[in-house]
């Protein structure tokens, strides 16, 4: 068999494993790591300064960083594996992972724009975009590597940078076939690691499930309660978890009960993907799923078993998708995988996708629905500019939602088909604002309303709106490093919310710092805290604001 030949069958298989749900991954301690260059030290926190590059480390024991030529290795080699980890650069810092003896992918600062960018893979595949967060903001990498065997390749499943994915099935052939430790490579400035977790993907199967009966009864409209009395429940054995079973139903309930035999007592991980309705239990207590209508979104739990054989319920009723229910069970050293029947789940119905991108000269607007928490925001407006800077602004409330970096949209939610959901997402490297009411009056009950909004020779709006009458403005202006906030008001005594997030840290001189972006305020203009909650909110009046930045 060639290696092309190979590469499809390979590619035909590996979909079967993207319905499955990870274990939870194991937390390594700096014991697991080994300097074998340069010297890596212990650290409690470290901040790095995204406009001075100036570095302040704090004591203790939770980070690694080094600078200069320096490599961290695991203690213990790695074949088939799933790895997280959190990592800090500074501006010029050079760096790259090592997966199995040969797979080096770039950790480099790439956020001025330089190339290769973050999450390159050398020799092979170059990133499609830059998701590289500003100097000073910790990233984090998540990887899926399959060692070669005898007659495969080794393959790079999967590399997401700060959450978009950025690499899928990359073929090695040229690797060793053998285990061998995770590296950490710096060749020059500084980095910082933290929060590294692992999973072992071995290849042993420790459950396993027979003894299946089913019984199939019709509904009506969906819903077991409004089943007519006329149609007795079917029954029977079944040699897998499967739907089908031998009806002309056009709406059923299906319940299939059988035993759990458990190899090694431990705690597992059971995940169900289906098309209707579904709940999976296990010895009586509910795992996972939902007494709602879900189509495809995987739903998971974990359970302790002990050795031995446990009893399973899967129910599922069919709505008016067609018909498809799995169950997946991941550990601690295995990789997920399926405990239902080949046919029982169908592949994805992909549609592509429609995707948007800015001209060279103009910002692009989109009016849409978005997704916002678990609220859907009907008043957005989306902003896609050539500087690859975005943001997406809730007309209602006056205040942004998102702000992201690379590509910009997808808009298939809002023109396949019909569209139904109008629903608008970023494509590259996000942040989230708090989406709060941007202007207020001190002690007033306010009354914020959108006045107008225009756009300036590049297309880029100005937001003018009535607070209680008197207008207030803001534009939000895209720039290469994040964007510029420019405030107006008539009134003296509007104050603007700069930012409302529950890390907010005052590293002097106007710039503060959350968990995903810096903020720049003026020198001289007074900000006021204040705690709302479990959040920390920056107030100060617009009119001696007037302006500040937001760098991610």
């Amino acid at each position: 068999m060639t290696n092309k030949l190979r590469q499809s069958v390979l590619l035909l298989l590996l979909p079967l494993l993207s319905f499955a749900q990870d274990f939870p991954l194991n937390p390594m301690s700096l014991a697991d790591w080994q300097a074998v260059k340069g010297k890596w030290s212990p650290a409690g926190d470290i901040s790095i300064h995204p406009l001075k590059n100036q570095i302040s480390v704090e004591s203790g024991n939770s980070i690694l960083y080094a600078s200069g030529l320096a490599e961290l290795e695991t203690v213990k080699p790695f074949g088939d594996l799933k790895l997280e980890f959190e990592f800090l650069q500074s501006n010029e810092a050079q760096a790259s992972l090592l997966l199995g003896g040969g797979i080096e992918i770039n950790l480099g600062n790439s956020s001025s724009g330089n190339k290769p960018f973050i999450g390159t893979v050398k020799g092979s595949s170059q990133a499609p975009q830059n998701v590289c967060k500003a100097t000073g903001l910790w990233q984090k990498a998540e990887i899926t590597f399959v060692m070669g065997k005898e007659g495969t390749p080794a393959i790079l499943e999967k590399l997401k940078i700060n959450g978009i994915i950025i690499h899928e099935n990359v073929f090695n052939w040229s690797l060793e076939q053998k285990t061998s430790p995770i590296k950490i490579a710096l060749k020059k400035g500084t980095l910082a690691v933290r929060n590294m977790a692992v999973s072992e993907y071995g290849d042993h199967r420790p459950i396993n499930i027979g003894n299946i009966k089913y019984s199939l009864e019709e509904t009506f409209n969906f819903k077991k309660s409004e089943a007519p009395d006329k149609t007795p429940p079917t029954t029977g054995v079944l040699d897998e978890i499967t739907y089908r079973v031998p009806h002309d139903f056009r709406q059923y309930l299906l319940t299939l009960k059988g035993d759990l035999e458990v190899e090694e007592a431990g705690t597992y991980a059971f995940t169900i993907e289906y098309q209707g309705i579904a709940i999976f239990a296990i010895d009586g207590k509910q795992i996972a799923g939902f007494d709602d209508f879900n189509y495809r979104v995987p739903s998971s739990g974990l359970v302790e078993l002990s050795k031995g054989t446990h009893h399973f319920e899967y129910n599922y009723t069919k709505a008016w998708w067609p018909s498809g229910l799995g169950l997946f069970v991941s550990g601690p050293t295995f990789r997920p995988y399926p405990l239902h029947g080949v046919s029982a789940l169908p592949d994805l119905q992909t549609t592509g996708g429609i995707f948007i991108e800015p001209t060279a000269e103009k910002a692009t607007l989109i009016r849409s629905f978005m997704e916002f928490g678990d609220e859907k925001k009907t008043q957005v407006i989306s902003v896609g500019s050539p500087q690859n800077r975005h943001f997406s602004f809730d007309l209602g409330s006056g205040a942004p939602l998102y702000g992201w970096k690379g590509n910009f949209a997808d808009v298939t939610e809002m023109w396949y088909e019909r569209g139904e959901p109008q629903i608008i997402k970023p494509l590259g490297q996000t942040i989230t604002f708090s989406g709060k009411n941007a202007f207020k009056i001190e002690e007033n009950s306010e009354s914020l309303k959108l006045d107008e909004y225009y756009l300036d020779s590049k297309g880029i709006p100005t937001f003018n709106y009535l607070l209680n009458g008197q207008l207030v403005s803001q534009k939000l202006i895209p720039e290469t490093k994040g964007m510029t906030i420019e405030i107006g008001s008539e009134s003296n005594m509007a104050l603007y919310l700069i930012v409302s997030a529950k890390q907010v840290k005052n590293l002097g001189e106007g710039l503060y710092r959350t968990s995903d972006y810096f903020i720049n305020v003026p020198e001289g203009v007074k900000v006021t805290e204040k705690k709302v909650g479990d959040q920390t909110e920056l107030w100060a009046v617009a009119n001696e604001l007037q302006s500040f930045e937001i760098i991610w």
